[in-house]
C-alpha cells in the first residue's frame, strides 16, 4: 500500500531556483537522473506534463517557506490515480489506510495509557489533560506524514 501512495503522488526539493519552463524540465530531469528514473517530458511549461518508465505525471510548483527562506518544492501526482490502484478490495483498503495513517495516534495512546492506567491518574484532570496532549501529538504526526514525510522523495531512504 505504501509503494502505491508513493506512485500516486511524490514532492522532491530541487537543487535550484524552478522560475521558467525550462528550469522546471531540468529540475524534472536531475531529480529522474538521481532516483535512477526514465522520464519523457511530455509538454514543457510551469505545470509540464511528463511520463516515468510509460506512467503518465503532471507536476506543479510551489514555495515555502523554510526558516524564513522561500524553497521551491515540486509536486507530482499522477494523471491516472486508478492506474495505481492495487489489486486489493476497496473494503480492505480502506481499513489498510485508516490503520495506517492511524498508527502515530494509536500508539501516542496506547503508550499514554500504559503509563496513566496503572497509577490511577485518569481519575484526576491532569492525567486526562495528559491523554489528550498525547492524542494531540499523535493526530499532528498523522498528519505531518500524511502531508509531508510520505509522500516527499527526499526522505525515501528513510521509508524504504
Amino acid at each position: 500500500m505504501a509503494r502505491t501512495e508513493h506512485r500516486r503522488s511524490f514532492t522532491f526539493t530541487p537543487d535550484l531556483p524552478v522560475t521558467t519552463p525550462a528550469e522546471f524540465t531540468d529540475a524534472l530531469f536531475d531529480y529522474a537522473r538521481e532516483q535512477h528514473l526514465d522520464l519523457v517530458v511530455t509538454r514543457e511549461s510551469m505545470s509540464p506534463h511528463f511520463t516515468i518508465d510509460g506512467i503518465a505525471y503532471r507536476a506543479v510548483r510551489y514555495y515555502y517557506p523554510f526558516r524564513g527562506i522561500p524553497t521551491a518544492r515540486i509536486h507530482c501526482l499522477l494523471c491516472d490515480p486508478d492506474f495505481a490502484e492495487p489489486e486489493i478490495p476497496p473494503r480492505r483498503l480502506r481499513a489498510m489506510k485508516l490503520l495506517h495513517y492511524a498508527m502515530p495516534v494509536l500508539a501516542a495512546v496506547a503508550l499514554a495509557l500504559l503509563f496513566l492506567l496503572p497509577r490511577g491518574l485518569l481519575d484526576t484532570w491532569w492525567g486526562v489533560l495528559i491523554l489528550v496532549c498525547c492524542v494531540a501529538a499523535g493526530i499532528s504526526s498523522a498528519w505531518y506524514n500524511v502531508r509531508i514525510f510520505y509522500n516527499d522523495k527526499d526522505n525515501q531512504d528513510h521509508y524504504h
